[in-house]
């Protein structure tokens, strides 16, 4: 993740970034999702569970949570978290590439 956020620095995209290791959520998971307007949740899971587990369990708004989904059974690049930010944030940039 550290790569990814890099990259995406050299990109003039600077976010910051809370990697969840556990649930229950404990109160900084809460914090977190609550002091930021939009949340990027990148796993390797076509169901999108952990969104879905942040929604139904500390009640984030689905709005505020944008997927970034890699589960094509290889493991989860730096480009692809890099990708999926762009995507969102330069759509047009993220398109050229």
């Amino acid at each position: 993740m550290l790569e990814a956020l890099d990259l995406l620095e050299r990109d003039g995209i600077k976010i910051n970034a809370l990697r969840i290791k556990a649930f229950p959520f404990g109160k900084e998971i809460a914090a977190f999702c609550e002091d930021h307007d939009t949340l990027f949740v990148v796993e390797q899971n076509r169901d999108a569970q952990m969104r879905s587990l942040l929604m139904t369990e500390i009640d984030v708004p689905g709005g505020k949570l944008i997927r970034a989904l890699n589960y094509d059974g290889m493991p989860m690049t730096a480009a692809f978290v890099r990708g999926a930010v762009l995507k969102e944030v330069r759509p047009a940039k993220a398109a050229a590439e």
